[in-house]
């Protein structure tokens, strides 16, 4: 019984290293498993043309995938999954019908859609018109005698027509001038709720030196 003892005992520490190495090679092995499954995830559709998603039908699809087990498990627990639309829609009364394609899904690129039920969705869309308005500048502290430049001063929104004669212009992020001194340069996000092209301004400060 001691000699079978001993046996276990003897270098313990090297045995318990390569225990622990061969269950690391088996964790390894089984998150790089391919194998393929059915996930049941809720769509977020991304529009990429003039237009507002405003409802769409169904809300859920499910997808037979294929890839590394870990990464499939992964999209399981996240439980959405991004479809970028075309840019171009044919609409009828407001409405158009999408063909699900299963390379347009915002997927891992080791997971491979190979289906995907329903493969249609019913997009309630509002059309998306070009307006051009002034940059409102929203800053405090300005110096005493300093001049300001926007640049650009006119920016180009993507607004629903039914909006259109209600915007009037685009305002800048709050920010405090009373530390600049000399020239200075500041580049400003816009807050805008719709697509605004572009969305940063530069704002330039010409200040006297004292």
């Amino acid at each position: 019984m001691k000699k079978l003892l001993d046996v276990f005992i003897y270098n313990w520490h090297y045995k318990l290293l390569a225990l622990l190495f061969a269950v690391l090679l088996w964790f390894i092995a089984a998150s790089k498993e391919v194998s393929e499954a059915e996930v049941d995830v809720k769509l977020n559709l991304v529009p990429t043309g003039n237009y507002k998603v405003e409802d769409f039908f169904p809300k859920k699809v499910k997808l037979t995938v294929e890839g590394y087990r870990k990464t499939i498990l992964s999209l399981k627990e996240r439980g959405y999954v991004d479809y970028k639309l075309p840019e171009y829609l044919n609409v009828e009364n407001g409405t158009a019908v999408v063909k699900l394609k299963k390379d347009r899904f915002d997927v891992p690129s080791s997971v491979k859609v190979k289906s995907v039920f329903p493969d249609t969705v019913r997009v309630k869309v509002e059309r998306l018109v070009e307006k051009a308005v002034p940059v409102h500048l929203n800053v405090y502290g300005l110096p005493e005698g300093a001049k300001v430049r926007v640049v650009p001063n006119y920016v180009v929104v993507l607004v629903p027509e039914k909006e259109k004669n209600r915007l009037k212009w685009v305002e800048t992020e709050r920010v405090d001038l009373s530390g600049v001194k000399g020239t200075a340069e500041i580049y400003l996000k816009l807050l805008c709720r719709y697509k605004v092209e572009p969305d940063t301004v530069k704002l330039i400060i010409f200040t006297k030196n004292r």
